[in-house]
Formats: structure tokens, sequence, C-alpha cells
């Protein structure tokens, strides 16, 4: 995994600590140390943080509800930055190369990273705080099966007919475990 994204992963964890634990007075340091590595390099870091109205009152940096209240959503920053850089290495991660001969001896080649689409996804769900254990356990073993067809080489027909069950099985789900599940089926199914 790359450095940078252990390092984001390193501070969504101790937002999660300093939440879980409702410790405010870690909340301002914690804030501005994640503020210090990341707040340049993330596009409109200020935007939507209660502490940015803030500023505008006197003493704004010691009130810590502004800091407290804001870690959720850097929390979210983050994460969200995570899978952009999850997405922007992806391209120099190994691929499977498939070489397709047709009968004039033309060769066509594509790439494709579905696993990358799949790895993402399957970050994307084991963060979802509204789904169950039991929901967020079926929802990566349903991903595995997915990485399973496209690496098997089985039939495209054979492989249409095991990722129908895939497209039945979302719909009944939430629009949370969709969004971030369609974009691995999607992948996959373009390869086929």
């Amino acid at each position: 995994m790359n450095s940078k994204i252990e390092l984001i992963n390193s501070y969504i964890k101790r937002c999660d600590d300093v939440i879980n634990r409702q410790a405010f007075n870690a909340a301002r340091p914690l804030f501005m140390e994640i503020h210090s590595v990341f707040g340049k390099e993330l596009p409109n870091w200020w935007d939507d943080l209660q502490s940015n109205y803030g500023r505008a009152i006197p003493g704004w940096e010691n009130r810590n509800p502004f800091w407290f209240d804001d870690l959720p959503l850097i929390k979210a920053k983050l994460i969200n930055y995570a899978a952009t850089l999850e997405t922007k290495i992806a391209p120099t991660r190994p691929a499977i190369n498939i070489v397709n001969n047709n009968t004039a001896n033309a060769t066509a080649q594509n790439t494709i990273d579905f696993e990358t689409s799949i790895k993402v996804a399957q970050y994307k769900i084991s963060e979802m705080e509204s789904l169950s254990e039991h929901d967020t356990q079926e929802a990566l073993q349903k991903l595995n099966e997915l990485l399973e067809i496209a690496k098997s080489k089985d039939s495209k027909k054979s492989k249409w007919s095991k990722i129908g069950v895939f497209f039945k099985w979302i719909a009944d789900k939430s629009v949370d475990l969709a969004v971030a599940f369609i974009p691995a089926l999607v992948q996959v199914v373009s390869g086929l």
C-alpha cells in the first residue's frame, strides 16, 4: 500500500478514536496536525467546516466544540482523499492484459484493472458505519465472488449468467452500498 494512503488511514483512525472517546481537548491538536499535513493538498479544505465560520469570532481557536464537531467532516475528507489517491496510483499496479485475435489476425489489446475497482469498493464498504457486521461481510464476500468471476476462464455467456445475480442482489441493498459496489461491477462487466 502507498505510504501516503497509510498515513491518511492512520489519521482516519485517530479521528475515530477522538470521536469515540469524545475527547474534546484532543480535537484541536489533531485538527491542526491534519491541517498542517494535508491542508494545502486538499482543495477547499475549509469548506463546510464549522471552524471556518468560527474564525470570525474572537477566541475561535480555543473553542473545542468547533474542532470536535469538524472531525467527522475531516475524516470524510481524508477517506475521499485516500480513495482519490488509490484511483490515481491504480495505473501503476499490475493489470490483466487480454489479447483477442480475430480471423483477420488483427490483435486488440485491452487493459482491465478491475482489481483496483474491487479494492476501492472493499475499502469503502468496510468503512461504512451504516452496515451491520453481517451486511459488511456479505458485501465483501460478494466482491470476492465478483473478482473470481472476472478472473475465471469461463465463457462470456457463463460469466454473464453469474453476474446477473449481483444486479439482483444489489437492488435489495442500501443506496450507500450500491454506490460503493456498482463501479466495481461495471468495471468487471465492461471487461467481458
